[in-house]
C-alpha cells in the first residue's frame, strides 16, 4: 500500500470522503453519495431555502415565513419591530419611584412592560 492509498484511508475513516453528492429524486432535498474510495453510502437533506420575508397576512404582520424551492416546505417566526420607550411608575406604598422600559411593536403595536 503506498502513501497514497495511506492517506485517502484516513481521510475516509475521518468522514472525509469523495464523490459526487446526487439527487435521491425530483423535487425532494434528500441526497446521497458513494464514495469513490472505499465505498461508504452517505446521505443528507440539501434544501434550498429562500431568504425570510414578511407573509401577507394583514391579521399577523410580524410573521414572517421562508420555503425549499425544491419541497416547497417551510417554516415561520415572529419578528416584532419591538421600539423602548421609558416609563416612570411612582408607587404610593413606597417613597421611591422605580423605573419600568416599555417595549411596543412598531408593526403590530403589540406591548410588553418589562422590569429592567
Amino acid at each position: 500500500m503506498g502513501l497514497m492509498d495511506r492517506i485517502n484511508q484516513a481521510k475516509c475513516a475521518t468522514g472525509m470522503h469523495a464523490g459526487d453528492w446526487q439527487w435521491m429524486a425530483e423535487g425532494a432535498c434528500g441526497q446521497s453519495r458513494t464514495c469513490t474510495r472505499c465505498g461508504n453510502v452517505g446521505t443528507r437533506e440539501n434544501h434550498h431555502v429562500t431568504p425570510w420575508a414578511f407573509a401577507a397576512d394583514p391579521a399577523n404582520p410580524c410573521l414572517m415565513e421562508r420555503h425549499c424551492d425544491r419541497c416547497l416546505g417551510g417554516e415561520t417566526k415572529v419578528q416584532h419591530a419591538l421600539e423602548f420607550k421609558y416609563q416612570s411608575d411612582l408607587r404610593v406604598d413606597k417613597p421611591d419611584a422605580y423605573s419600568r422600559y416599555q417595549r411596543d411593536c412598531l408593526r403590530c403595536g403589540r406591548v410588553d412592560k418589562s422590569m429592567i
